[in-house]
């Protein structure tokens, strides 16, 4: 079950690296990262003391690629990235965080608009269906928007529906996506949950800390 969870976040955080900007090689937003962006970056993230102390961490996977043209960001310029390891609580679920920061707001809202548009927004459920398409018995039976309080200058969040069969038993896996804007940066969080739909209310208190590092982070930027 491990390895399996460990497949679906890795897909999971294909999806989200889209929706910060990473697609294949000539897709991708340019890299011109600076100092003190970068910092500003790994300020954001997700620590294990905000999941639980008992969480184990380990390093996250490399990131991956998507080829969607609805979401091509090479005209846009990263100067700040960053990622979080991954947080495993109970053995089971699974929370982990990245952060972005673009030269400008305007930029920033541009990324945006782009992924949380209708076309934004088919091209990431088609990278999910595809990436699981690869994967012997895991099916995407979902992926959509859900309600989420407003976190920053703009949240959405997602949440995507997945079974697979360990062992010859259907299991559900739900994979929660939480992402907010403020002025230059992004941030998104990412929760993977075997059988039992992830708590919102401990989503809103995780998604409180990382978004109130983002702003104390970007102020005066």
């Amino acid at each position: 079950m491990r390895a399996l969870l460990r497949l679906v976040l890795a897909v999971a955080v294909l999806g989200l690296v889209t929706a910060a900007g990473a697609q294949a090689d000539h897709l991708d937003p340019q890299e011109r990262f600076t100092r003190a962006d970068q910092a500003r970056a790994r300020a954001m993230l997700l620590k294990r003391v905000d999941v639980a102390p008992s969480a184990t961490q380990r390093p996250a996977g490399p990131p991956s690629h998507a080829t969607c043209r609805a979401l091509d960001e090479s005209d846009l310029v990263h100067t700040g990235e960053a990622w979080s390891p991954e947080f495993v609580l109970g053995g089971v679920i699974t929370f982990s965080s990245v952060a972005q920061v673009y030269r400008s707001a305007a930029q920033s809202a541009t990324s945006w608009s782009r992924v949380t548009g209708a076309a934004g927004t088919a091209c990431l459920k088609a990278e999910f269906r595809r990436g699981f398409e690869r994967q012997a018995g895991v099916t995407l039976e979902s992926f959509r928007s859900i309600p989420f309080p407003r976190i920053a200058q703009r949240t959405k969040a997602y949440r995507m529906v997945v079974s697979a069969r360990p062992q010859g038993q259907t299991v559900r896996i739900y994979v929660d996506v939480i992402y907010f804007m403020h002025t230059r940066a992004q941030a998104g969080i990412f929760i993977t949950s075997p059988i039992v739909v992830p708590h919102q209310k401990a989503e809103v208190r995780i998604a409180r800390i990382v978004g109130g590092r983002m702003a104390k982070a970007m102020r005066g930027a």
